[in-house]
């Protein structure tokens, strides 16, 4: 079957590509056209559509699809305001096989596909034998509306899936704590009732039942496979390198593989379970020396033991990857004026200065996100940090990155920032000391990832509002701390001991 996608809002181009990531989530995406931007048909004054085709390959029946596709629109920031109006996303089921329908508020084919030449030319891109159920051909339809203007404007790829920014612009998969409960038993086993935990690009939950205490991860639909086996493969690594560190382990599906496969709705979701590590929560803002200590012991323990660790996966363009800064320019606009000038000259110092040092850095996999939400301290202990959890970003990078990462969160609501990011350096470096060159990049990079936070918090928040609260919780404190790091001495760098 074929979907009609179109956009007049926001980065219109990057909004399609996140609704290609969507509709995988209904099947296999078999082909996708190119962009072709059109002027609007009828309604008030508005910008120019850009439109794409799909073609799907889906076990879901057409009215099913069509529920989908309107939830996805939804995901997607689309509010239905007004007839013909702008329109952050407009899907449109175009045609079905062979097959016609005809029911309330669904026809099959689209009533109003044959006198489009924006939907039509698309379609014939990548469906160029289609005949329509009543026998004409596509072809001599675009031919019969050749008169109407639709420039095509997109390669064959812009939509390309290997974009590390998709991810983050799929919204996550809509999934139920009883359906999780479900997978949890169908994929691994493991019996309990579930619990909605917190999460950025994936739906979580903890499993609660006779066979333990567990988290379930069920994917995003964007999400690459290789990087979700990734995430079960260190964790077994780390259990088998270090087995006493504080980190959960993988369970294994039922199958053997690291990777659960569930059926809902007629879609295929990756599913993974891990055990629930005990603890609390390191809480937002608190920083102090014995905190520092733990945490930076460790982040240096837990490098130590993730050495040896291989996988094609960590070697993968990744959107939270620091040396990739620069690729988040274009997302600027999503600031507020006030920081948007402060936070692209933040981009500017570090493609010009702290990038170019890395060079002299080792590179290692890392764990990537020693942020608060991802730290476990002992039972009424906050200073105690103990675990961590999380591993969707492990990856190779400079190893500095690992420790200017945490440093950065841990500068958020305290005024000494060079008390901060020294004493973490500190701490980590008395089991995996900094090379001087690796030091003197630290502030660079704890600026870039202050920077780069706020940047992805803007704008995951434009295009999920719902999860908006939860994507910009934290932009306050982060602003802050940008602009007490910028305000450090120049030229200063932790100490190497």
């Amino acid at each position: 079957m074929a979907v009609g996608l179109g956009s007049n809002l926001g980065d219109r181009r990057r909004i399609l590509a996140a609704a290609i990531a969507g509709l995988a989530a209904f099947g296999e995406v078999v082909a996708v056209s190119p962009l072709y931007e059109t002027a609007p048909l009828g309604g008030p004054d508005q910008g120019p559509y850009l439109n794409a085709v799909a073609v799907l390959d889906t076990p879901l029946e057409p009215r099913r699809l069509l529920e989908g596709m309107l939830a996805l629109e939804g995901r997607m920031g689309r509010e239905r305001r007004e007839r013909w109006g702008p329109r952050t996303l407009d899907l449109d089921l175009l045609v079905y096989g062979d097959r016609v329908v005809e029911e309330p508020g669904l026809t099959v084919p689209h009533p109003r596909l044959a006198g489009r030449r924006f939907v039509l030319a698309p379609l014939a891109d990548v469906w160029p034998g289609l005949r329509l159920p009543d026998g004409r051909a596509v072809a001599d339809l675009l031919q019969a509306v050749a008169g109407q203007e639709a420039t095509r404007i997109g390669g064959d790829r812009w939509w390309d899936p290997s974009d590390p920014l998709a991810l983050l612009e799929a919204p996550p998969p809509e999934v139920s704590p009883e359906e999780a409960a479900v997978f949890a038993a169908a994929c691994f086993g493991v019996r309990g009732e579930a619990r909605v935990l917190e999460g950025e690009r994936d739906r979580n939950f903890g499993i609660d039942g006779p066979d333990g205490r567990f988290v379930l991860k069920v994917a995003n639909p964007a999400s690459d496979p290789g990087v979700l086996d990734l995430q079960q493969a260190a964790l077994e690594h780390l259990a088998g390198a270090d087995p006493a560190l504080g980190a959960p382990r993988a369970v294994r599906a039922r199958d053997g593989g690291r990777i659960g496969w569930a059926e809902h709705d007629g879609v295929r979701r990756g599913v993974l379970l891990q055990t629930f590590l005990d603890g609390d929560r390191l809480p937002d803002g608190r920083s102090t020396a014995r905190s520092r200590t733990a945490l930076g012991a460790l982040l240096a323990r837990l490098d130590l033991a993730l050495a040896g660790l291989e996988h094609p996966a960590v070697e993968r363009a990744d959107p939270w990857d620091l040396t990739r800064l620069e690729a988040l320019r274009p997302h600027t606009g999503h600031l507020p004026d006030g920081r948007r000038a402060v936070v692209e000259e933040e981009i500017d110092r570090f493609t010009a200065i702290t990038l170019p040092a890395l060079a002299g850095s080792r590179r290692r996999v890392i764990h990537a996100d020693g942020n608060p939400a991802n730290l476990v301290t002992a039972p009424g202990d906050p200073d105690a940090v103990t675990g961590i959890v999380d591993f969707g970003d492990v990856m190779a990078a400079p190893l500095p990155a690992e420790v200017a990462i945490a440093a950065a969160y841990q500068c958020l609501g305290q005024p000494a920032t060079d008390v901060v990011i020294g004493g973490l350096v500190a701490a980590y470096g008395r089991l995996l000391p900094l090379l001087p060159e690796e030091a003197a990049v630290v502030p660079g990079l704890v600026a870039a990832r202050l920077a780069q936070s706020l940047i992805m918090s803007a704008w995951r928040a434009s295009l999920h509002p719902d999860n908006a609260p939860y994507l910009l919780i934290h932009a306050g404190p982060v602003w802050e701390a940008l602009l007490r790091v910028r305000a450090l001495p120049p030229g200063w760098i932790p100490e190497v001991r």
